[in-house]
């Protein structure tokens, strides 16, 4: 099954960084960023290639974001901040999609870092197969295995392995050459484990009949263990929560009022009106009464 898209699409995105001990606290300060998304699919420009069948170029607009942060204190909630993101009301951006796959964008190298992030974690969302299966793709978070799993017919979950961005691999690669390591030194760190380096990566996908997208939850979890000591210090864990919700679509506008009846009343006094009977006629019936009564006629 092949995404279709439509031609306006309006979604509500949001991203959230949270920074914080791994302990029965739940301690996390970080900030939160809101946004509206609307995408529009167009047909991608035949030069320099012409384009295959299926390929679209989607053009985003993002509105309105809104920075919130929040402190570490227990129950706190997310607050307004005055940031960057104030000189940026309203941006635009393209990327070309060619069967769920996500094969150029069109940035402004002039946004700042953060800007240009969270764009393309939102286009790293439009990067899906609608068939379980392993793959290969390339997205914000560098080239990686993907796996995807069919929770329903609707729903699918992807996981992302063995990540390489600038030529470095993902932390899973570099945990496992360190067990390696740790195996081949021996005894040389005295029996101590190193300090462990886990990562995950799971987007969950939500979809329509035709195959659009309906929703989309990716999470980034990154925890970094210290070595063991007496006792063992709690994790550091950092998590990158991105979420992209479609909304409904605007009601229909009002259908215009049917127009009047035609007015046979010019043609009544000439010579007969043509509606049957006559006295059901509504607008001969309000030109007789409205006749003074010397011009009335006897209807009946």
């Amino acid at each position: 099954m092949r995404a279709a898209w439509a031609l306006v699409l309006a979604c509500a995105a949001e991203a959230t960084v949270l920074l914080g001990a791994d302990d029965a606290r739940g301690a996390e300060l970080g900030y939160r960023l809101r946004a509206a998304l609307l995408v529009r699919a167009l047909p991608p420009p035949a030069p320099p290639t012409p384009p295959a069948q299926g390929d679209l170029l989607l053009h985003f607009t993002l509105e309105s974001p809104q920075l919130m942060l929040r402190g570490k204190q227990p129950g706190a909630d997310f607050l307004p901040r005055p940031s960057l993101w104030d000189d940026h009301p309203s941006s635009e951006f393209l990327a070309r999609w060619s069967a769920g796959r996500i094969t150029e964008t069109y940035l402004d190298s002039k946004d700042p870092p953060d800007v240009l992030n969270f764009k393309k974690a939102l286009i790293s969302l439009f990067q899906y197969q609608v068939e379980e299966g392993e793959r290969n793709e390339t997205d914000i978070s560098g080239e990686c295995e993907v796996q995807y799993e069919a929770v329903s017919p609707l729903t699918l979950r992807k996981f992302k392995h063995r990540c390489m961005w600038e030529g470095s691999w993902d932390a899973d690669e570099e945990r496992e050459a360190d067990e390696d390591e740790d195996e081949e030194r021996g005894g040389e760190r005295g029996g101590e484990p190193p300090g462990r380096t886990e990562r995950r990566r799971a987007t969950r996908l939500e979809l329509r009949e035709d195959g659009q997208l309906e929703g989309a939850v990716a999470d980034d979890l990154l925890l970094l263990r210290a070595p063991a000591a007496p006792p063992p210090p709690p994790a550091l864990k950092a998590r990158a929560h991105t979420a992209l919700r479609r909304l409904p679509a605007p009601p229909a506008p009002p259908r215009p009022p049917p127009p009047p009846p035609p007015r046979c009343w010019p043609r009544w006094r000439r010579t007969r009106c043509r509606c049957a009977p006559r006295t059901t006629c509504p607008t001969t019936r309000r030109y007789l009464h409205s006749r003074p009564r010397r011009d009335r006629l006897d209807t009946e």
